[in-house]
């Protein structure tokens, strides 16, 4: 099918192609919804407040350009492929048309997205969203993507806090417009990516299972600390960055970088089995406030495989018999008896006889 390019303009009241005034209410009338507010816009599109039959509120999607533009087709193919999709924590798709040549997606609506909550939290001087709170959002997230990713074969590739729908106390997935089934042949091209959040292979034109955790791991940390793991400001910065450069991890606790780095690794297959796995790992050490980490350093080959987490495989020998790589051992602090009866905080400290362990061969 022909393509052409899309057109930027933004539909309004006074765009004869577009949603036309309702004069009741003052609003805007498209199809069966009067789109009462806009929520926010982007590249593609833009995304409306409206009020449907019987009076629910929805969420109204409007594509920039033609249906049969380039970017609408790929979007209304990835939504078809979402659109049987049940699952608690995947934003409801209702209604998909095109009105005017336009296409038209129509979603339950959301309280706010994480990275409204974020912009909350810093608007009373914190640096991120509590970091429990921030991993229960997650959990839902990676529940919703290890779904699409097991049962169905596909990846969002758009993961970031404006994609990510709060309603009440859980996350939803939303905004499926670059969704992937990796079972196709023809999965390689990805356009309309966000730089920020996307993984290696999805700049190099293969997109895998490990890319969306990827991209939950860059929103955790900046969702948590303010500050993601590349800086770069433009798009070719972060381009380099993210297929040549190690993470800054320095904003995280010692006990997550680990963690995070795992899912960060430039080879897919170092990554943990699913996003699952990453969040759950990331819980289990929710009680690091109670724990001392040695830093791992930051491993220059991204092909290593070692398990970062496991801190079994956290030390090693190499050639000269000397110890390969720092552990990062949480160092237990227990609470001991005292003679006033009182529970005192007390560090116990073993020391592992080196020279047997690294100099036995």
């Amino acid at each position: 099918m022909e393509t052409e390019q899309l057109n930027q303009t933004t539909c309004t009241a006074d765009d004869q192609s577009g949603p036309q005034t309702n004069g009741s209410r003052g609003g805007i009338q498209l199809a069966d919804y009067e789109l009462v507010s806009r929520l926010g816009s982007g590249g593609y599109g833009e995304v409306w407040k409206a009020i449907g039959p019987g009076g629910l509120s929805k969420a109204v999607k409007l594509l920039y350009g033609e249906q049969n533009g380039a970017q609408a087709e790929a979007e209304l193919k990835a939504l078809e492929r979402m659109r049987e999709l049940r699952h608690p924590f995947l934003l409801n798709i209702e209604r998909i048309e095109i009105v005017d040549s336009r296409l038209v997606v129509v979603t339950e609506l959301a309280d706010c997205s994480l990275a409204d909550r974020f912009e909350e939290y810093r608007g009373r001087n914190k640096n991120g969203i509590p970091r429990e709170e921030l991993l229960e959002y997650l959990k839902d997230a990676a529940d919703a993507l290890d779904f699409m990713s097991e049962q169905h074969g596909l990846q969002h590739l758009d993961i970031k806090p404006d994609n990510l729908l709060l309603q009440g106390d859980h996350a939803k997935v939303g905004d499926f417009g670059l969704a992937k089934d990796l079972n196709s042949t023809n999965v390689s091209l990805v356009n309309g990516f966000t730089p920020l959040f996307a993984a290696p292979e999805i700049f190099e034109g293969r997109p895998g299972r490990g890319s969306d955790q990827y991209s939950l791991a860059i929103v955790y940390q900046l969702m948590l600390t303010g500050q993601p793991p590349f800086g770069g400001r433009t798009a070719a910065q972060l381009t380099a960055q993210h297929l040549r450069s190690q993470p800054d991890l320095i904003p995280l606790q010692p006990v997550d970088r680990p963690v995070v780095a795992r899912a960060l690794s430039k080879n897919p297959n170092s990554r943990f089995d699913n996003c699952r796995q990453f969040v759950e790992e990331l819980q289990r050490r929710k009680s690091s406030r109670l724990h001392r980490s040695v830093e791992v350093p930051n491993d220059a080959d991204s092909n290593d495989k070692l398990d970062r987490t496991d801190p079994l495989q956290k030390t090693g020998r190499n050639n000269g018999g000397t110890v390969g790589q720092a552990a990062s051992v949480p160092v237990p602090i227990t609470a001991v008896d005292t003679a006033d009866g009182k529970l005192r905080p007390t560090v116990f400290i073993g020391v592992e006889d080196w020279q047997e362990t690294f100099c036995s061969n």
